[in-house]
């Protein structure tokens, strides 16, 4: 058992407090200086990197690729859970254009340049690199079917209890609205009542004192 605590923790622990630091408040300063988050996280981590301010000697592109991954699919099942349908009916037409069109372009570009600077199209990618492109893309794929697989089970194993808890919850939002216009309804119609019966008192006090007629001059003496 140690004694004491090895060196090298303490340091790696504080500037993994302070990369997750600055994440958090560059994700709240992007949303009033109309900057993307995305950038200022490359951008931190490009400052933070080997050849940036920090120095820090990173060069495990398995782990990179393995952490990215993973974070890609955290961040899919939360968007995936909490966007509402009316946000995705919206966002629907442009993400399928960049998904499209977009990576066309995007691809034709890289091409273009990569050509343009004089790279023949053997020497813009390796060999062992694409390779390994093609293992991951594969890799992708049969995770791709097997979770498409686990969902059509899923799908079908608790079909019949989602379409209950659809109805349910179709039910309560129909209630709900039931009760809010009832209870509008019923607010409004007090409401007036109340003005009403207001009304009649001001003018039932009014014809039982009925204002002074003006009173003759009397002369004094």
């Amino acid at each position: 058992m140690y004694a004491y605590e090895p060196v090298s923790v303490a340091p790696a622990l504080t500037v993994v407090a302070i990369l997750i630091a600055a994440s958090v408040v560059l994700s709240h300063a992007s949303q009033w200086i109309g900057v993307p988050v995305v950038p200022l996280f490359l951008a931190l981590g490009m400052l933070a990197g080997q050849e940036g301010l920090g120095h820090i000697p990173f060069r495990n592109y398995r782990l990179s690729f393995d952490l990215g991954t993973a974070a890609l699919v955290l961040i899919l099942f939360d968007g995936g859970l909490n966007t509402p349908l009316t946000r995705i009916q919206t966002g629907i037409r442009p993400a399928a254009a960049l998904a499209t069109a977009g990576v066309a372009g995007t691809a034709a570009l890289v091409s273009l340049g990569a050509r343009l600077l004089g790279f023949s199209r053997t020497e813009a990618i390796a060999a062992d690199t694409r390779a390994l492109i093609a293992n991951y893309n594969n890799f992708d794929m049969a995770l791709y079917q097997y979770a498409a697989g686990l969902f059509s089970q899923m799908i079908a194993k608790y079909q019949d209890k989602v379409a209950i808890e659809v109805d349910a919850v179709r039910c309560a939002k129909l209630n709900q609205g039931f009760e809010l216009f009832y209870y509008r309804t019923v607010s409004t119609a007090l409401k007036n009542l109340s003005l009403a019966t207001s009304a009649l008192a001001t003018s039932g006090r009014s014809r039982a004192n009925p204002p002074d007629s003006a009173s003759p001059n009397v002369p004094t003496s």
